[in-house]
């Protein structure tokens, strides 16, 4: 994203939307921080690219 990060817009987000479910993709290696921080912005769930097949709790946090 030119203008922002992933972090900015999940804030942004969050305070704009509190009631929406935001997840968090990201494809970097090692970036255990980031999803971390992710969630204490106002991430829902997060989850590592590549993503071969949606777990459980992930198809029912974005088909609920």
């Amino acid at each position: 994203m030119p203008d922002r990060d992933g972090l900015e817009v999940t804030m942004a987000l969050h305070r704009e939307s509190p009631t929406v479910k935001i997840i968090v993709l990201t494809g970097g290696s090692g970036q255990r921080d980031f999803l971390d921080v992710a969630k204490l912005l106002g991430a829902h769930r997060t989850m590592r690219k590549p993503i071969s097949r949606l777990a459980g709790g992930n198809r029912r946090c974005i088909f609920e």
